[in-house]
């Protein structure tokens, strides 16, 4: 029994890097080929459909929710997760945090001074942005908070309650950015999938084989 529990222990470790060793390779694949221009057509289909859905009532729900995963918002959610865990005395959670959003926020300023892919050439935008365009920072910030949440609730008797409108609120934050023009479908798919590998790799290094308590 004690061999077989060293074995869980053991494969639900490496289970982790795996899953993030897998997900960098698919990032890295698909930021192959964006460089060689490979995903234009998919790009092209999916904006032209998602932005021909426009409305006037469709323009301002898009735009709260792009801002609601901007800058003061995701600020004042961290600085209220660090203040509640450091108050606690919650070492763990806290570095948790302090690796999931800053980091993610680092990561996608380097990521994007890699690649430097250039925003869509849109007219009749309501919004513009400056940075470049891959990974989506907002893609890539949402889904950190989402599933930073979904690991310290791990054990939360709700949990499901916080699974489904969390993975909603990721998936309509990705859709707001290409509706409004700021991003290719490709950009927000590298954001997840990248963010995703983060957290995984965070939550291991922090919290090693247990769970968030």
């Amino acid at each position: 029994m004690r061999k077989k529990s060293d074995l869980q222990k053991i494969w639900k470790i490496a289970g982790s890097y795996i899953v993030f060793a897998v997900l960098t390779i698919i990032f890295v694949h698909l930021a192959s080929e964006i460089r060689e221009n490979e995903l234009a057509g998919f790009d092209t289909a999916v904006q032209s459909f998602i932005r021909s859905h426009s409305s006037p009532a469709m323009d301002k729900f898009m735009l709260f929710i792009t801002y609601s995963s901007g800058p003061v918002p995701v600020t004042v959610l961290f600085l209220i997760l660090i203040w509640i865990f450091f108050k606690k005395h919650m070492t763990e959670r806290l570095i948790f945090v302090l690796l999931t959003m800053p980091g993610t926020v680092i990561l996608n300023n380097i990521l994007k001074l890699i690649f430097r892919r250039y925003r869509p050439d849109l007219l009749n935008l309501l919004i513009t942005e400056k940075s470049f365009s891959f990974p989506s920072g907002h893609a890539m910030i949402s889904s950190a908070i989402i599933m930073t949440i979904l690991v310290l609730s791990n054990n939360h008797r709700r949990y499901r309650w916080i699974l489904i409108p969390g993975l909603f609120y990721i998936f309509l934050v990705g859709y707001s950015r290409v509706y409004l023009g700021v991003h290719y479908p490709s950009d927000i798919i590298g954001g997840w999938i990248i963010s995703t590998a983060w957290v995984i790799l965070s939550r291991r290094l922090v919290f090693g084989s247990g769970e968030a308590s």
